[in-house]
């Protein structure tokens, strides 16, 4: 079975992580995820991420960073997670299609309760947060 590919965004604004939990009427409903979606046909990571972001959010977005991925099996489907760090340029946050957002610190990230697929990247985010090169960036 060939993996879906998924690309999603770890937004850091004043040392906080954005979050956001699935729709209650999703098959993960009440998880939380690094926001994103399905790359479509023709489309590169970065361009499916930021017009995900809108649609999803209505923000505009700059895409930075690759920092990590996960692969999946989630029986049904197989997912290939690729994380990018971003920049918020404009727009208010508001929930399109998921049930509540929140900001987190980078020491909560292990406390929370992720979609199985976010698992390992919210720990490679939080490997790359700590090394010295992010935290002059992004912290």
């Amino acid at each position: 079975m060939k993996a879906i590919q998924v690309s999603a965004a770890a937004i850091i604004s004043n040392s906080k992580i954005f979050i956001a939990q699935r729709n209650r009427e999703d098959e993960l409903a009440g998880k939380w995820e690094f926001p994103g979606g399905k790359i479509e046909a023709g489309e590169s990571p970065k361009e499916c991420l930021r017009r995900e972001l809108f649609e999803e959010f209505r923000i505009d977005t700059e895409i930075l960073d690759f920092f990590g991925e996960s692969w999946f099996d989630y029986g049904q489907k197989h997912i290939h997670l690729v994380g990018y760090l971003v920049q918020h340029l404009s727009g208010d946050f508001s929930l399109q299609v998921h049930e509540n957002y929140q900001w987190i610190s980078i020491n909560e990230l292990d406390k929370i309760d992720w979609a199985p697929a976010d698992v390992k990247l919210a720990e490679q985010l939080r490997t790359k947060l700590l090394s010295q090169q992010f935290i002059n960036r992004f912290l």
